[in-house]
């Protein structure tokens, strides 16, 4: 009840600073894609798969700091296979979903900069879990929490619209029963748009 009531009110204040963030004014648009990885619970291993994120960024506060809002879909998945006295194969899907918003400052001067960032929002977690052995078991479960993210990356401009975005996350998810470590990491790589003026 508690962590369903923190949600809530966690997503209703990410809306209302999202929709005060997005006003005419600079700003980055960034779709990335990339790598994930996270420490799966149930003795599953490590889950490796993909990830989507899409970001805008607003420069308002002017450069060396920014306020972004973050969205993006991972999945990642493990299969074990074991044999103890009969063939048994374990197999973990886990589709998470995180709203994060939060600061961004960025380091050096010119087209090639460095950035470190700070987050927090909510997640949703789906994970399917798969036992194959005489009888065959199956379980799909739900979860949802407040989340913490840290981007380390860079950003390399190629014009005066675009540019090249690159960074490590590490996704800290409280209270995820998916994840024995609570945390997902990530590798992304993408395209920036820059708009307003």
């Amino acid at each position: 009840m508690f962590r369903s009531a923190a949600v809530f009110v966690t997503i209703v204040l990410l809306a209302s600073v999202a929709t005060a963030a997005i006003e005419p004014g600079d700003g980055l648009l960034i779709v990335n894609a990339g790598y994930a990885a996270g420490k799966l619970s149930g003795g599953a291993g490590t889950g490796e798969g993909g990830i989507i994120a899409l970001t805008f960024e607003k420069l308002d506060w002017g450069q060396p700091a920014s306020m972004f809002f973050n969205l993006s879909y991972s999945e990642i998945s493990s299969e074990i296979k074991r044999v103890d006295g009969r063939a048994d194969s374990l197999t973990v899907n886990i589709n998470t979903l995180p709203m994060f918003i939060g600061g961004k400052g960025y380091l050096g001067e010119g087209s090639l900069q460095g950035y470190v960032g700070l987050s927090f929002g909510v997640y949703f977690t789906s994970s399917e879990t798969a036992l194959t052995d005489t009888g065959g078991n199956y379980a799909k479960r739900h979860s949802m929490g407040l989340g913490m993210g840290v981007p380390i990356g860079l950003s390399l401009s190629i014009g005066k619209t675009l540019f090249i975005n690159a960074n490590y996350t590490l996704n800290w998810l409280w209270g995820n029963d998916a994840l024995s470590s609570n945390a997902i990491h990530t590798a992304n790589l993408g395209i920036g748009f820059k708009t307003g003026k």
